[in-house]
C-alpha cells in the first residue's frame, strides 16, 4: 500500500495503551486472549460483536425510511454511551492516557521499554475520548527514543485483529477525521462543507 493511502487511513487520538509480550506461537492461535481483562471489559468486547453483526441488517432494513434510520442512529448512540460507561466502570487510576497514532492496520505508540523488531505483544487499547476498548495481537515494527527520552515510540503492526475489531477502528478513524474536517472547516471562513 503505498504512503499516500496509508496516512489516508492513519489519526492522532488519545487512549490508554497496555501490553505484554507474548511469543509468535500464542499470538498465532486464535483461542489465546490477547490480553487480560476484566469482565467489564469483556461485556463491553461482547456489546461492540453484537452492533458489528447488526451493521447489515440495519442498513438493509432503513432503506428509504428516515423515521427508522433516525431511531437507527439513536439507537447506535445509546450505545456508544453504554460502551463509554462501561469503560469508566473498569478504569483504573493506573490507566494513564497517551497519544497514539492508529491506523486500520496498526498503531504507534509510547513503551516504556524497547521491544525489538518482530516481537509479539498482546494489547489493550481504550480511545478515552471515544469510549471503544479492543484487545488484539500485534508485531513491533519499529522502535525509537521518544523526544523527551522518557519512553520508546514502537510502531506495531496488527496481527490477527479480529472482524469485529477492524470494524470499529475503521469506523472510529471515519469519525475521527470526519471532526477534523469540520473542525478546519470552521476555522477556515468561506470554505464550503
Amino acid at each position: 500500500m503505498d504512503s499516500d493511502k496509508r496516512d489516508h487511513y492513519r489519526v492522532e487520538d488519545t487512549a490508554v495503551v497496555a501490553y505484554e509480550v507474548v511469543s509468535e506461537d500464542y499470538a498465532d492461535d486464535p483461542q489465546n486472549a490477547p490480553f487480560p481483562v476484566s469482565p467489564v471489559f469483556r461485556q463491553l468486547e461482547a456489546l461492540n460483536t453484537l452492533e458489528f453483526e447488526a451493521r447489515d441488517l440495519a442498513q438493509a432494513r432503513t432503506g428509504g425510511d428516515d423515521q427508522l434510520r433516525a431511531w437507527m442512529a439513536n439507537m447506535d448512540a445509546r450505545l456508544d454511551l453504554i460502551g463509554r460507561c462501561l469503560l469508566l466502570a473498569d478504569a483504573t487510576d493506573a490507566d494513564e492516557p497517551g497519544t497514539v497514532v492508529v491506523g486500520n492496520g496498526g498503531v504507534a505508540f509510547t513503551a516504556n521499554e524497547l521491544l525489538a523488531t518482530g516481537t509479539y505483544i498482546g494489547m489493550k487499547l481504550i480511545f478515552t475520548k471515544a469510549g471503544l476498548g479492543i484487545t488484539t495481537f500485534a508485531e513491533a515494527r519499529h522502535a525509537r527514543l521518544s523526544a523527551r527520552g522518557t519512553g520508546f515510540v514502537t510502531g506495531a503492526r496488527f496481527h490477527n485483529l479480529k472482524a469485529t475489531s477492524r470494524y470499529l477502528l475503521e469506523r472510529h478513524i471515519v469519525r475521527l477525521q470526519a471532526a477534523e474536517r469540520r473542525e478546519r472547516l470552521r476555522a477556515t471562513p468561506g470554505a464550503e462543507p
